[in-house]
């Protein structure tokens, strides 16, 4: 098994449930296991995972990339002033 995990942000969710599973939301690679199960077992969850996670990662930064930034207070108030 290669050692070597890629760097991202992961937040590990520990709770009362029989499998593991991989989400992404914001960014964060979000992990949910049980209880019990050991660090050394999450790791090696994640690096049969890697090319899914880096695949859904790089898609959330295009997304994220594609919308800009977010509208300032002054421009709702603006646009919405068009608006009506």
């Amino acid at each position: 098994m290669d050692n070597n995990i890629t760097e991202y942000k992961m937040k590990i969710i520990k709770s009362n449930r029989r499998t593991m599973s991989a989400t992404i939301k914001d960014g964060i690679v979000v992990v949910r296991a049980p209880l019990r199960i050991a660090d050394k077992e999450i790791m090696r969850f994640l690096q049969e995972h890697e090319s899914w996670i880096l695949k859904n990662l790089a898609k959330y930064q295009e997304m994220e990339k594609q919308m800009g930034e977010p509208l300032k207070l002054e421009e709702i108030k603006e646009l919405a002033e068009k608006a009506l």
